[in-house]
């Protein structure tokens, strides 16, 4: 047989002796490892065709399959040094130390493992031994292990030196409190649950752990008992002060470093501390506020903040707090009961305003403490951002109740204006363009652009009035216009910028509403003023990128429609793409972009702006679960849309294609569907098939780019049907300690099961 040198890494092989036998008796130790490595080759029933790669010569690529050429010893073992949670005991051997006997007859493991714990040293395969305790390892144990000097492998090398492995189990350690560290707001009667990593011994928990508070000569002991909230749960325990603990104190709980648990002689090694605090008087700590501000100061038009040192009732917040000068307070919502240390005052405050807020002594907190005298704490306020703002909202705007747009701002030593009246090349860049901008309306031919500054006393709105008759060119001027403001956010600070602001009005008394479809559309023109159709106005439909002599043109009946056929505008929510509807009459005009569709999550229909009519149905299976060998019942319905209703696609083409977890195709086969649009075939799960989730998807003919039809999925897997049921009733929800509980278990056959 050839040898290849050139064996990928992980390939299996099977490999065969020379016929001559020359191998003899060195053969015979390793037929088990070759009939075992021949076997892991082999995947499911199919095995895989591979070619030999070498042969059992001595010296050969095989010789990885001969015994250690290393010193007989030890490769690995486990848990080594300190270790958190130790389940089991792991040693390997570089060579086989025994046969593979049968369960019961197994070698005895040649370890001496101190100190003896109950459990048994198994073998796992030829090589390995692993020591489960018969509960757990102890804890707080240092454990030594040792394969004494003199152990024999089975080939007959012998461990020259003793192996020997150490580790400790986990110290004691308190791992969790209640209440929980750094909590400051605890009461005279606070009690301390203490839980650790493994059971402590009552006396030990009293001899290793202090509680002390700061006192006026330092730290002083706190007595206290010791009680066990769960008698059968040695790692928990509480400490009950002896008297009450002194108000407005640190507390500490102190574990010592010699702390011993029940399991181990191991002390914990390390001190441990947790921190508490008793509360203290009720105070007004702080009022705080944004100072997202010019100057540092609180944001005018935000919300002022107390913090008291406990907390209080809202309600009571309510009656005891006051703001002068007197502001509107917008309380947070809260019932009578709930409280907080965290009381917001928001109220429109005045730019460069000064508000003093007063508490009355007599509130009391949580804990029936009265603040005992009136507190006053100042707020200052510093003034407004320079900004501006066009005040205009929506486009439409009714030509006979226009008026002038208002452009305000605060604070600004330098504002440009521009404004433009729009022509029809002008509003197809804008709209498929998307770049209103101030710097592109500057641009256009006849834009005005002033440079205003409108500086007057600080904080103080400034309006700059936009009169359209004057951007249109007369009073009576119709169409839409464009007002541009740019200035600069944040001056004199890191967060500087230009800030662009722009807007289209239409000043006119045209409404244009469309229904689109792909099977054609209606643009329905009203008058704004009162609703009465427009007979006889222009509609013009301009495509992206089309010169104006390509527009088409249609005219509105005596009901104010225009009919569109289905090429004149397809349905799109991309603005960029989306042709724009324009309509004249007499001297008013306006636009519409048709991108602009209502989306239909929001009426709660689907939509489909492809222009495809895509076939669609729906798949099913007799059953949802399957044995390899059985065969499915797939069924499949299809219907095809169209522009009213559906249609059924009788002796239609439909592509079947069912796949299994693997990818791996069961069924792929074109089929025709009878003259109720429907099918149904039967799906041959192979013996041999993976067990998994099957994926079974109806697909058109041709497919093209159109979607899947219908799909569903099944299970194959080894199972038997169910002959009985169980089900277990109590006698009641839940249950508190000490009550009484009742179950009742009830069996049913299935199927007519015996």
């Amino acid at each position: 047989m050839n040898r290849s040198n050139s064996s990928p890494q992980g390939q299996c092989t099977q490999n065969r002796p020379h016929a001559n036998g020359r191998l003899g008796a060195r053969v015979a130790p390793l037929a088990l490892a070759v009939i075992a490595l021949t076997a892991s080759c082999f995947h499911g029933s199919r095995p895989p065709s591979v070619s030999p790669k070498g042969t059992l010569a001595p010296g050969g690529d095989d010789a990885a399959l001969l015994p250690s050429q290393k010193p007989f010893g030890v490769v690995f073992g486990s848990p080594q040094g300190e270790v958190r949670e130790a389940a089991e005991v792991n040693i390997v051997f570089n060579r086989p130390m025994r046969p593979l006997d049968l369960a019961g007859g197994e070698a005895k493991a040649p370890v001496v493992m101190t100190p003896v714990v109950a459990g048994e040293w198994h073998w796992i395969g030829t090589n390995a031994l692993l020591f489960a305790p018969a509960k757990h390892l102890p804890r707080a144990t240092q454990f030594a292990v040792e394969v004494p000097a003199g152990t024999r492998a089975m080939d007959g090398s012998s461990l020259a030196q003793p192996w020997k492995l150490a580790f400790n189990t986990a110290r004691p350690e308190l791992v969790n409190t209640t209440p929980g560290s750094d909590e400051d707001h605890l009461t005279p009667t606070t009690r301390f649950r203490l839980e650790f990593n493994q059971p402590i011994e009552t006396s030990e928990i009293s001899r290793a752990v202090k509680l002390t508070h700061d006192g006026a000569k330092g730290a002083k002991e706190i007595a206290f008992d010791v009680v066990r909230p769960d008698a059968q749960n040695q790692k928990l325990a509480e400490l009950a002060p002896k008297r009450p603990l002194p108000l407005d104190s640190d507390i500490e709980l102190l574990v010592d470093a010699s702390l011993k648990g029940v399991e181990g002689p191991l002390p914990a090694g390390k001190p441990g501390k947790v921190k508490f605090r008793t509360y203290g008087p009720l105070e007004v700590q702080q009022l705080s506020c944004s100072r997202d501000t010019p100057n540092g100061r609180c944001a005018p038009r935000s919300s002022l903040t107390l913090v008291f040192s406990n907390a209080i009732k809202l309600a009571d917040a309510r009656k005891a707090i006051t703001v002068t000068p007197a502001v509107k307070l917008s309380w947070p919502e809260g019932g009578e009961d709930y409280r907080t240390r965290y009381v917001h005052l928001s109220a429109p405050y005045a730019p460069a305003g000064k508000y003093t807020v007063r508490v009355r002594g007599d509130v009391a907190d949580s804990y029936g403490q009265k603040l005992g005298k009136d507190a006053a704490l100042e707020a200052s306020f510093d003034d407004l951002w320079p900004t501006a703002e066009i005040g205009v909202t929506g486009t439409y705007f009714d030509a006979k109740a226009v008026r002038d747009i208002a452009v305000a701002s605060v604070n600004l030593r330098t504002l440009e204006l521009s404004t433009l009246a729009l022509d029809e090349e002008a509003v197809g860049r804008f709209e498929w363009e998307r770049n209103l901008g101030f710097d592109q309306i500057a641009a256009m031919s006849g834009a005005k652009t002033s440079r205003l500054h409108p500086a007057v006393a600080p904080n103080a709105t400034v309006k700059q009035l936009v009169r359209p008759s004057e951007v249109l060119g007369g009073a009576q001027k119709r169409g839409p216009m464009a007002i541009a403001i740019r200035y600069t956010s944040r001056p004199n600070t890191r967060q500087a910028r230009p800030v662009n602001e722009s807007r289209i009005v239409q000043i006119t008394d045209l409404g244009i509403t469309g229904k689109l479809s792909r099977f054609g559309s209606l643009i329905w023109v009203t008058r704004l003023s009162d609703g009465h159709p427009v007979a006889g106005a222009e509609v013009r439909v301009r495509k992206p990128g089309a010169p104006p002599s390509h527009d088409l043109v249609y005219k509105t009946d005596q009901d104010g429609l225009a009919q569109l056929p289905a090429d004149a505008i397809v349905p799109t929510h991309d603005e960029r793409k989306a042709p724009i509807v324009f309509v004249r009459s007499g001297d008013d005009w306006a636009y519409r972009n048709t991108g602009e569709l209502f989306y239909g999550w929001r009426y709660g229909v689907s939509t489909d702006l492809s222009g495809k009519l895509s076939p669609f149905g729906m798949a099913f299976t007799e059953r949802g679960v399957y044995r390899p060998g059985d065969t499915v019942k797939l069924k499949t319905i299809v219907r095809t849309p169209e522009a009213r209703g559906t249609s059924t696609p009788a002796n239609g083409k439909v592509h079947v294609r069912v796949s299994g977890p693997t990818g791996d195709a069961v069924l792929d086969q074109v089929m025709t569907l009878n003259e109720f649009g429907s099918l149904a075939t039967d799906v041959v799960v192979p013996r041999s098939a993976p067990l998994g989730t099957y994926d079974a998807e109806v697909l058109p003919e041709p497919q093209g780019d159109l979607p899947s039809i219908a799909m569903t999925t099944f299970e194959v897997a080894e199972y038997r049907p169910s002959e009985f049921k169980v089900g277990v009733e109590s006698s009641q929800p839940s249950y508190i300690r000490g009550d009484r509980a009742q179950w009742i278990a009830r069996g049913d056959y299935l199927f007519g099961a015996p």
